[in-house]
């Protein structure tokens, strides 16, 4: 693999669009895990900030219910993939999510 994979802003779009992304994903590119993804390398969200972000989301009241739920399904379906979250969750949220067998 090149360098070429990782700077290639043909396929990203122009630099100043890069940037402007970069920008406003602030801090959560510390949490950022690298991925395959048909041979080009890309920066993603790892799979414990997502459950993060969705469990904040969850408990956003702010938001229209319809919209927690999905987020609660989100966060189900998380964890029974990936069984070794569990242990990540908080205890409000076990409880209303059977432990994955």
């Amino acid at each position: 693999m090149t360098t070429s994979h990782f700077y290639d802003w043909a396929e990203i779009g122009d630099s100043e669009q890069f940037v402007n992304s970069i920008t406003k994903l602030g801090n959560k590119l510390l949490w950022s895990v690298a991925q395959d993804g048909n041979g080009f390398v890309f920066r993603g969200i790892s799979q414990e900030q997502f459950l993060l972000e969705k469990s904040k989301s969850y408990w956003d009241m702010g938001r229209k219910q319809s919209k927690r739920f999905k987020d609660l399904a989100d966060i189900t379906l998380l964890v029974e993939s990936h069984p070794e979250l569990w242990e990540k969750l908080t205890d409000d949220l076990k409880s209303q999510i059977d432990q994955p067998q």
